[in-house]
């Protein structure tokens, strides 16, 4: 199941990635947006959040339900 989780992240990354830039370990959701050079430190899990513009979140943050940006 692991690899399946593994596997859906980076599925995820690539739907983002003209958006965002991507440390390692990042978790994403189905329910999060970006608006644009938005960047994710390592070890950082977002979940159903929309990110404004130019935004960055720190390392081994976790963010949930949450507009910012």
């Amino acid at each position: 199941m692991d690899l399946l989780r593994k596997i859906n992240q980076k599925i995820r990354q690539a739907k983002w990635k003209k958006q965002c830039r991507f440390g390692k370990n990042v978790v994403i959701d189905n329910q999060v947006s970006f608006e644009g050079a938005n960047r994710l430190d390592n070890k950082t899990t977002i979940l159903n959040t929309a990110i404004g513009y130019a935004s960055y979140v720190s390392e081994q943050s976790f963010i949930k339900n949450s507009l910012f940006g």
